[in-house]
């Protein structure tokens, strides 16, 4: 039998004859062969036309190739060839949507993502580079890899005013929104969340960024942002309905967290919401020690470290550092006394005054939007 090369070279670059011998090659998932014809097709001895017309159909074949493996490396090879050249700028996308596509049903998310980021954007329509930047960040955060999917928001945000596809204009807020959980910025993770349960979304999925806004409120750093966060959740009648409620409850009421409750909400959280960091405790031990301490800042006005470290089951050392960092940062109203191993706290009634003033006003707005939202999405998201 003849060569692939021989038979493509007796066909003068006829289309459709070079076309039934890519056929051929695709169905049997014949890698050499199909190496041959991007040889064949890329090569400066065919004229211009010619070579557009190969490289068109090899790129609606080459998705139809049944062994994955063979059609990555095919694909990688066609992609050497053909990158930056502004012929075959279409092809090249084609190439790379379906190489993604196969990936992606495979869950092969960073291959997925490498092969999103090769389709061509400079020539691409505003609005569909915003998507196709959507699209990378979600897959990156099924990694996850929040860095790039957050590199890639980025990008998209240049061209967000363009996206006429709400479906993606939402799903690029709950994509920044798990990007600021990952990176730790939990408040502003809150905000979008709690943004994002009160749009004209699907039932399910208002319960569950209103979910994820509790965990990210009783996540974030203690403080007046924190307290109008959990207050503002509290007094939202849906937040009845979810398992983590209790826990939420206990920090707006600021009653101390015990054990058994923290490990039943620990199991509702992701694995980087419970990765130990340097200091060998992770984000949730630190926020309940946190929320603890204020706790019985409510309770006691004086308090040596050594009964604190009992109530809330750590050491001395530890307390008298967490009573230290709330005070420095304002989180906490009090005095220390390290000779005598003492805390002193102290109400800052103004605050709290202001503190419950905004929380009543940021619930009566909610109230107010929410049947908003729930009859005229399209207003709000307006």
């Amino acid at each position: 039998m003849a060569s692939t090369e021989s038979r493509l070279l007796a066909t003068g670059g006829d289309t459709e004859a070079c076309a039934a011998i890519l056929r051929d090659a695709v169905a049997a998932s014949d890698a050499t062969a199909l190496h041959t014809f991007i040889d064949f097709m890329t090569s400066n001895d065919r004229p211009p036309v010619v070579r557009i017309n190969l490289v068109t159909v090899f790129s609606n074949e080459l998705g139809k190739v049944t062994d994955r493996q063979v059609h990555e490396a095919v694909a990688s090879a066609a992609h050497g060839k053909l990158a930056g050249q502004e012929s075959f700028v279409e092809q090249l996308g084609k190439i790379a949507k379906d190489m993604a596509d196969r990936l992606q049903a495979a869950e092969l998310w960073k291959e997925t993502a490498v092969w999103l980021a090769r389709v061509p954007m400079e020539r691409m329509p505003a609005g569909d580079r915003f998507v196709l930047n959507v699209k990378i960040a979600q897959v990156y955060l099924q990694i996850p890899d929040s860095i790039s999917a957050g590199a890639y928001l980025n990008r998209a945000l240049k061209d967000q005013a363009a996206c006429k596809d709400e479906q993606y204009s939402t799903l690029f807020n709950v994509c920044r929104a798990q990007v600021l959980d990952y990176s730790g910025q939990f408040y502003k993770a809150f905000k979008m969340y709690y943004d994002l349960s009160c749009r004209g979304l699907l039932a399910e999925e208002k319960i569950h960024c209103l979910r994820m806004s509790v965990i990210c409120a009783v996540l974030a750093k203690a403080g007046p942002m924190r307290s109008r966060a959990l207050a503002l959740i509290y007094k939202d009648e849906r937040a009845k309905t979810l398992d983590c409620f209790s826990i939420l409850e206990k920090m707006y009421l600021r009653r101390i967290l015990r054990p058994e409750e923290i490990e039943a909400f620990k199991a509702q959280l992701s694995p980087h919401h419970i990765a130990k960091g340097h200091d060998g405790s992770t984000i949730l031990e630190r926020a309940v020690r946190e929320h603890n301490v204020q706790a019985v800042a409510g309770l006691y006005t004086t308090i040596a470290f050594a009964q604190l470290g009992a109530i809330l089951n750590i050491t001395p050392e530890d307390a008298e550092e967490i009573v230290a960092e709330l005070i420095s940062r304002g989180s906490l109203s009090g005095s220390i006394d390290q000779a005598a191993g003492f805390a002193s706290f102290s109400s800052d009634s103004a605050l709290d005054t202001w503190d419950s003033s905004i929380a009543a006003i940021c619930q009566d707005v909610n109230a107010i939007i929410a049947p908003i939202a729930e009859r005229f999405p399209e207003f709000i998201e307006s």
